[in-house]
Formats: structure tokens, C-alpha cells, sequence
């Protein structure tokens, strides 16, 4: 409905010669295909829409930078993060005079999701509180919501789930159905989606799976992608905390598949704190079972997230030691991977573990399983010798 509005706006528009108008309905276009995950159309209409505008006012012209954030926001979607920059930066220049909903939440979520990405998580965060002021400058109505929204995920990456937990409470969002006149169907769909993921940081497993199944079809029957695949992943890491580990699997299996033909890369990176412990494995399973007509752009994806979550193989170091030679192959460790190794140096049971990084015992068991199989040694003794040697 939204996409037939917009063509019909996009029409009148050109009739009268409102140039302006004519960009800014290509640029709401694009934005219906991206959560429908149609990334790459979307990007060749923000391309060639940039490019007539461009032409007609100028590549200063207001248009020109809208079309620019919309460019960033698609590039970051597909995981261009040159390109994202590029646009999100020239989209920025004029973002005071913009002031409309759709291109401020572009601008400064993906600009912060941008710093996440290259490790400036204080200033990411930072910036959502910058958005927030922002917002409160130009008086725009139904704002907040997405930010705040985004700011409690964020907590949830840096396991403060307190926080989170009392920011969900403060803000009204657990009685989200006393105020359904309050907010747009989107943002509701955001505050459930973050009611998902606190479910499943609560360790409240089978509530996460039902809860996510329910808003998982509501996006199906609204045409909404991105939403869905987020929804989806949280259920992917509810069925592997619940043991149901070959569930988990093919879930995750599908779901990139989904993903391959539109590039969609960045959505597995953002959710990267749910899909940790499913990767080692699950790139295991996909090298075991890969035939020759595996489709094309399903090999391009998985080998660009082996890529971005490195686990390309390297040669660390080859030494002689006093009882003989000792040949360490790594896999790069995660940052969990070496935490839960410095644990590991440090005396920590695995029941210890789990308590300390509130997570299941069996999780740290699918860790250390990983550890061992990227360190090339069979136990934990093993395991606290070879970090001593590489740390």
C-alpha cells in the first residue's frame, strides 16, 4: 500500500515540475523496499534518483543529501561500510534542515551503528544521546521511541540487562498495551522486538520463542524483513540455550540462505552477541555438507562472514619447548573466547563460568569445545598451556 501511495506521490510530483518532492517520494520508496529486504533495488533507485538530482539542483542541493542518507543506510544494510560513510557523512551536512522523522533516525542510527562497527562504542552511544536532543530541538513527534529503543539494545551487547531491564520499565514500555494510541504500529513492533530480547537476556527461553513466533508473523503479513530476521536470530539462540542445538541450525541455515541473494551481511553482525557460540560449528556443518551446486551467492555470503568474524585460519607461532616442539594453530578468538580463556588461567569450574558470564553450563561447553578446536588441543590443561604461551 505505502509503495502504491508513493509511485502515485512521485507522479504528481514530476507533473508539476517539484523536484524536490520527486526525491524525497524516491527516497520514502526506497525505504518501504529496504525493510521488505529488497536492498539492492533500493539502492539502484537512491543511485539514479541521486544522479537526476544532482543534475537538476546540484550535488549541494537539499535532495542531494537526503538521497546521500538513504545510500548510507542501504550500503550499511549490504555491509558497504566505505560507502555507507561516505553518504552518511554528505547526508549529515544538512541534516538541521531536513527535520523530517524518516531521514534524522537514519542518520544518526546508522551513523552510530557505523562507529560501533569500527570498536567507538562510547562515542556510538554518545551520539543516540545526541539524537535524542536533536529530536527534542526540532519538536518531531514519534521519535524517541526508535532511539531509546536502540539505546537499550545496546546495553543488552554489554550484558547490563538490569539496566535494561529498569530503562524498559521507566520508559512504560512493559505496559505497552495500555498505550496503543501512543505510538505508530512501527514503533510498536520496535518496543515488542526489545521485549523479545530482554525475554531471552532473562533467560526466559520458551516465552522468547513463543513471543518471537507471534511478531515474526505479524512481519510476515506486513511485508517486513529486517524486523523478522532479528526476531528470528533471538529464536535461533533461545532453541540453542534450550539444547535444541540441530533446531538452531537450521534455522540459522535458512535464514542465511534468505539472506544471500539481497546481501544481506550486517544484520548477522548486529546480532552477533546471539550467534557467538553457533559459529564455530555452524561454519563446520556448512564445509561438511557443501556440494557442488551450492548456489553462488549463498558461497559469497558465508565466506564474507567468515571474513568479518574471523575465522580464517592463521600460523600464530611455532616453538621449541623444553619437552619437545609444540606447534600452535589459532583460529582468531573472539573477544568471548578470550575472556572465558583468561577465566579459564584463572581456576574457573565451568558451572563458575556460566554463573560469572550468565550464561548456561552447556553454553560454556560449546565454548570451550571451539576453544579447544581452534587452539589444537584436546583439554583444558592443554587449553590454559597454549593461552599462557600465545597470550
Amino acid at each position: 500500500v505505502a509503495r502504491k501511495v508513493l509511485r502515485e506521490a512521485k507522479r504528481e510530483f514530476s507533473l508539476c515540475e517539484a523536484e524536490y518532492g520527486v526525491s524525497w517520494m524516491s527516497f520514502m520508496y526506497a525505504l518501504v523496499l529496504i525493510k521488505q529486504g529488497q536492498v539492492q533495488e533500493s539502492k539502484h533507485m537512491l543511485e539514479s534518483s541521486l544522479s537526476a538530482a544532482n543534475e537538476k539542483m546540484g550535488d549541494h542541493s537539499l535532495a542531494s543529501t537526503l538521497l546521500h542518507l538513504g545510500l548510507g543506510y542501504a550500503c550499511y544494510v549490504m555491509n558497504n561500510l566505505k560507502e555507507a560513510r561516505f553518504h552518511i557523512d554528505k547526508g549529515f551536512l544538512s541534516i538541521e534542515e531536513h527535520g523530517h522523522v524518516e531521514t534524522v533516525h537514519i542518520a544518526f542510527l546508522t551513523k552510530s551503528n557505523l562507529l560501533l562497527r569500527d570498536g567507538n562504542s562510547h562515542e556510538s552511544m554518545s551520539l543516540l544521546y545526541d539524537a535524542e536532543d536533536f529530536g527534542r530541538t526540532l519538536h518531531l513527534s514519534h521519535y524517541d521511541t526508535a532511539i531509546i529503543v536502540e539505546r537499550i539494545r545496546r546495553l543488552l551487547i554489554e550484558s547490563k540487562t538490569d539496566e535494561a531491564n529498569g530503562l524498559f520499565v521507566e520508559y512504560g514500555y512493559s505496559t505497552l498495551e495500555d498505550k496503543v494510541e501512543i505510538y505508530t504500529a512501527y514503533e510498536r513492533l520496535l518496543i515488542e522486538v526489545l521485549g523479545v530480547r530482554l525475554l531471552l537476556a532473562n533467560l526466559a527461553y520458551d516465552e522468547a520463542i513463543s513471543s518471537s513466533s507471534f511478531l515474526i508473523e505479524r512481519c510476515q503479513k506486513k511485508g517486513i524483513l529486517l524486523e523478522r530476521f532479528s526476531l528470528t536470530i533471538i529464536q535461533v539462540r533461545a532453541y540453542f540455550e534450550k539444547g535444541q542445538v540441530n533446531k538452531s541450525y537450521r534455522l540459522l541455515n535458512k535464514l542465511i540462505e534468505s539472506a544471500a541473494t539481497e546481501k544481506l551481511l550486517s544484520v548477522f553482525l548486529e546480532e552477533q552477541t546471539y550467534l557467538s557460540p553457533l559459529w564455530p560449528d555452524f561454519f563446520k556443518r556448512y564445509d561438511d555438507n557443501r556440494g557442488a551446486s551450492q548456489n553462488s551467492s549463498l558461497s559469497i555470503l558465508i565466506s564474507e562472514l567468515r571474513v568479518e568474524l574471523g575465522f580464517n585460519k592463521k600460523l600464530l607461532a611455532e616453538q621449541t619447548l623444553a619437552q619437545g616442539k609444540l606447534t600452535i594453530v589459532e583460529e582468531k578468538l573472539s573477544k568471548k573466547e578470550y575472556e572465558i580463556l583468561n577465566f579459564l588461567d584463572q581456576g574457573l569450574s565451568n558451572k563458575e563460568l556460566a554463573s560469572t558470564l550468565f550464561v548456561s553450563v552447556s553454553t560454556i561447553k560449546w565454548h570451550l569445545t571451539h576453544i579447544y578446536s581452534k587452539l589444537g588441543v584436546k583439554n583444558r590443561v592443554e587449553a590454559i598451556k597454549a593461552f599462557q604461551f600465545i597470550k
